[in-house]
């Protein structure tokens, strides 16, 4: 557990040795240490530390019977299907999978091609002030490559559960904790708003990715006119060179 956290009073854990809100750093730091991705948070409210609390393990509960469903359908084989290289998200994007686990491309982050980059989870946390509902609660979960390092992904909630559903979100893996927090940030506003009748347009970062890759497309054909103009140039200056006076 980050040492950073210190700073804050109660601490909850759900992935751990004995998942449960804690009021010591050091105590709940020994829930996680050496545990396979461990998942935890902290609040300087109990109030909210316990709301948070109830509605992630709410959460993992539903996941585990879903899982507990599918595996009474379908029973277990020998050799189970080799994992895909791409899935559909609930947003109906596709991405990439790496160690089992689904990807931001790294065409989608936003990089210095842009003047102005709008963080979601400020859209996100406006949202929910200006809609009267607690603030999302993000859980990092991380995984770890061989190769690349560590992988990074962001589980929210809603605690309280305001909507008297099941609210939550989860975004795809990152290798930059940044570009995974706004990537779960983005896919948690789009569930409010989806319960709220209403959609992302304009501002979506969707539409800057596709814009990126527009401005990519654009700058490859200015390269290859640039090249276009110096061969032309190459060629006249040898004409020039050989006329004969």
């Amino acid at each position: 557990m980050e040492h950073t956290l210190q700073q804050f009073t109660f601490f909850i854990v759900t992935k751990g040795v004995k998942p449960g809100i804690y009021a010591s750093f050091d105590e709940a730091n020994k829930q996680i240490i050496n545990y396979p991705e461990p998942e935890y948070q902290a609040f300087n409210s109990y109030i909210l530390a316990l709301h948070a609390y109830e509605a992630r393990m709410e959460t993992l509960r539903a996941d585990r019977e879903a899982l507990a469903e599918i595996l009474a359908e379908t029973g277990t084989v020998d050799s189970p299907p080799g994992t895909p290289q791409t899935v559909s998200t609930a947003d109906g994007c596709v991405t990439t999978v790496v160690c089992g686990a689904p990807m931001i491309r790294a065409d989608e982050s936003a990089s210095h091609n842009f003047t102005v980059k709008n963080n979601v989870e400020l859209w996100l946390m406006m949202y929910c002030y200006n809609t009267v509902i607690p603030t999302s609660c993000f859980f990092c979960e991380e995984k770890f490559h061989r190769q690349q390092g560590t992988l990074y992904a962001f589980n929210l909630v809603i605690p309280g559960n305001p909507f008297g559903l099941d609210v939550r979100a989860k975004g795809r893996y990152s290798f930059v904790e940044e570009v995974a927090r706004d990537d779960a940030a983005f896919r948690m506003l789009w569930v409010l708003l989806q319960k709220m009748g209403k959609k992302i347009r304009d501002f979506n970062y969707l539409r800057a990715r596709d814009l990126q890759r527009q401005n990519t497309k654009l700058q490859e054909q200015v390269m290859m006119l640039e090249e276009k103009i110096q061969k032309l140039e190459w060629d006249y200056e040898n004409s020039v060179y050989n006329v004969t006076p």
